[in-house]
């Protein structure tokens, strides 16, 4: 039901029932000599449906292609370009629960030993700090520039070190909360803020996703 109501109706019967068997046999026989390879057209539409839909929870709408690397890439710099706007007009507020979130990130981080990796997450809670302890506020240009840090160390390091990637994606992701906090609600700022951070959200699974090694991710399915 989810997947067609999402536009994806190219499935065959393995697929739509989840029987591994009928999966198997859809293999074997859809695609043996003489079968035309029936199977393997429904599932690449099936695939291209897919895709198209993830791309579209990116993009809002938009008529974006596969997800190829350039694709990716440019649907990264409007989302950026749209949060740099956004941030601009806007200022952060450090209330009680930012204190909280920030408390809790660093918490994921408590049982490293003393490090270099772990005075990152140190620096950026000071940092933090330092902008907050006179006006309680961080203005938006500055909030968008430690943001954007923070999303590409913990982007680059999700693989070599999961729990400094976690802790740095624990930080942003408690600076974005309060950031969304700090605009006025039901404003037009307050929706284009939550549009924005879903589309981030699934651009981000987009990505994970195509990362991965194959022949079928490569070419942007």
């Amino acid at each position: 039901e989810d997947l067609r109501n999402e536009g994806v109706t190219s499935l065959t019967a393995g697929q739509r029932t989840g029987n591994k068997a009928l999966q198997f046999g859809e293999d074997m026989l859809g695609n043996a000599p003489g079968a035309g390879g029936s199977a393997t057209r429904i599932r690449d539409l099936g695939q291209e449906q897919f895709t198209q839909a993830a791309m579209r929870r990116a993009g809002e709408g938009r008529n974006l292609p596969n997800a190829t690397p350039e694709v990716l890439e440019q649907n990264q710099q409007r989302l950026t370009r749209e949060f740099m706007d956004l941030s601009a007009r806007n200022t952060l507020n450090a209330d009680p629960q930012l204190v909280t979130d920030l408390t809790a990130a660093r918490r994921v981080y408590d049982r490293v030993p003393q490090s270099q990796q772990r005075a990152i997450v140190d620096n950026y809670l000071a940092d933090i700090a330092d902008h907050v302890q006179n006006t309680g506020t961080i203005p938006g240009p500055a909030y968008q520039a430690m943001r954007s840090r923070l999303s590409t160390q913990s982007y680059r390091l999700r693989d070599a070190d999961p729990d400094l990637s976690d802790a740095l994606g624990g930080v942003r992701n408690a600076l974005d909360n309060a950031m969304e906090r700090s605009i006025p609600a039901g404003s037009r700022d307050a929706e284009l803020w939550r549009q924005s951070r879903r589309e981030y959200g699934a651009q981000e699974v987009i990505k994970k996703a195509a990362s991965k090694a194959g022949e079928v991710t490569a070419e942007g399915q």
